[in-house]
């Protein structure tokens, strides 16, 4: 063996790479042989190959065949069970493996083929016999598991190595929980809250309050997070002040849909509040209300991402996107998402129309890299509009307009032809394009329209209206099959040409 076989960094970097290049929730055969190959490689092929665990049944599997049991308990769901109670032995080989574990995800009880816990199992394993958390060293937690049942095994798997939780929300509704991950955690640095269930009306509404009232203490003791996602749970204004006052927070993902609650939040706000934050998501009922809070910030955001239920007018769409702009760092900010309206489904007829002037106060942003927006509205752009957008970001990555409902104003032939209700999306540093449209008639003069905004595209492709019979269908798959080639050759004699200059 070569010497440098025998250094421990060595060996990491090298069974890594053999993680890398299996499934990440499967078995890795080639590290399971790695261990056994020699003694050298045991140690640390065994923690590459414990590190990240799918699911707590790994561990389980490990112990005594006697001990447990796989119940089939209907087509695509198992029930582990014991048949016993666990000896010491048995936590010693339990504690041989956990100790090595650094990050577990318990995904959602009802998945296909999945090994749910029987409550003999949950009961063993929440009771371990030793002081301390069930596996010692856990780094990441990931716990999405939606019955209740599993909840009290929550608390021994808290430990004072964890950086990064996920849990559900009504788990925080457990005081032990509340208690241990406050004072078991203290150096959380990303917490993500998530609802994973619905229930009827009043009992929603009494679930939250209580989860609005742990999670919002717990937050309070947390100093050290820079990574916070609860956006479909309220946080009362002690805890947004909190947040507001962290010198580590980066990264906020908010639920700050009730507008006398917004108001509440921003008279105790004091400037500068967030100022450390680089990505924000708010989901509020109107913009309006945004828009007052947003005139009081000052961000240093790169990312913004807002969900709006009501659906604004054309000139609150406008004044927010210029209130947005003068509460950010222009040079910072570099990505935008808004989605705008209800489930409800508006006719074309009814929808606010939306132009270049909507967006204007956007093109100030000289970095911007990537920007959606979703909603109710029908978009009208020219292909001066589209030039303009491009000329103003030249970094532009991702751009992403309604999905199904952007209608290009009227457009000169033979200069270029675009079709009406067309959806747009580029995205991929924008090398590809992919549309929502109705037919063409001119495959030339859309190449050549999109090769003037998009330089670097070099393909496209197209999805049908579903209105649309067969032979409508088969002539768009020509003609947009006509664009794309010819962008090919379009781009092939470009960086001919450029290769040409160079020399």
């Amino acid at each position: 063996m070569h010497p440098c076989l025998t250094i421990v960094e060595v060996q990491h970097a090298i069974f890594r790479q053999v993680r890398l290049g299996n499934h990440p929730t499967r078995a890795n055969p080639t590290l399971a042989r790695l261990a056994c190959t020699c003694r050298t490689f045991n140690d640390t092929a065994l923690n590459i190959l414990w590190e990240e665990l799918p699911s707590i049944t790994y561990l389980i599997r490990c112990l005594p065949r006697n001990l447990w049991r796989i119940e089939s308990i209907s087509a695509h769901k198992q029930l582990m069970t014991f048949q016993r109670t666990m000896l010491l032995s048995d936590w010693e080989i339990f504690r041989r493996y956990s100790s090595r574990v650094r990050s577990l995800t318990a995904f959602e009880s009802n998945m296909l083929n999945c090994e749910t816990l029987d409550n003999n199992v949950i009961l063993s394993l929440s009771h371990p016999p030793h002081n301390g958390p069930l596996i010692p060293y856990l780094k990441i937690l990931c716990w999405t598991v939606s019955d209740e049942d599993h909840v009290p095994l929550l608390p021994v798997l808290f430990t004072h190595t964890l950086v990064d939780v996920t849990l559900p929300s009504f788990s925080l509704r457990s005081p032990e929980i509340q208690t241990r991950l406050t004072s078991t955690c203290p150096s959380l640095k990303r917490l993500y809250v998530k609802r994973l269930y619905v229930k009827v009306a009043s009992e929603r509404e009494r679930d939250n309050a209580d989860e609005q009232r742990a999670l919002s203490e717990s937050i309070m003791c947390l100093h050290f997070l820079e990574s916070l996602n609860c956006q479909f749970c309220t946080l009362d204004e002690a805890a947004v002040l909190h947040l507001s006052c962290l010198p580590s927070l980066i990264e906020l993902s908010l639920d700050l849909q009730d507008e006398s609650y917004l108001e509440t939040v921003k008279r105790s706000l004091v400037p500068p509040a967030f100022a450390t934050l680089q990505s924000l998501s708010l989901q509020v009922d109107a913009l309006s209300p945004l828009i007052s809070f947003l005139q009081l910030m000052h961000f240093k955001l790169r990312q913004a991402w807002f969900t709006v239920k009501a659906i604004p007018t054309q000139d609150v769409l406008h004044s927010f996107f210029n209130t947005l702009v003068n509460a950010c760092d222009p040079v910072q900010l570099s990505e935008i998402m808004l989605s705008v309206g209800s489930r409800r489904w508006l006719s074309s007829a009814q929808r606010e129309q939306v132009s270049l002037v909507t967006f204007q106060p956007l093109l100030a942003l000289p970095n911007m890299e990537r920007f959606r927006f979703d909603g109710m509205f029908n978009i009208l752009l020219d292909d001066e509009a589209v030039k303009t957008v491009s000329d103003c970001w030249p970094n532009l990555t991702s751009f992403s307009l309604n999905d199904r409902t952007v209608d290009f104003a009227e457009i000169d032939q033979p200069y270029s032809e675009i079709p009406t209700s067309c959806g747009v999306t580029i995205d991929s540093s924008c090398r590809i394009a992919n549309f929502i449209t109705s037919p063409i008639n001119h495959p030339h003069t859309i190449a050549d329209f999109l090769q003037d905004i998009c330089p670097r595209l070099c393909s496209v492709s197209a999805t049908w209206c579903e209105y649309m019979d067969e032979n409508d269908m088969e002539q768009c798959w020509d003609a947009w099959e006509g664009v794309n080639n010819l962008l090919c050759f379009l781009g092939t004699e470009q960086a001919t040409q450029d290769g040409t200059g160079e020399q």
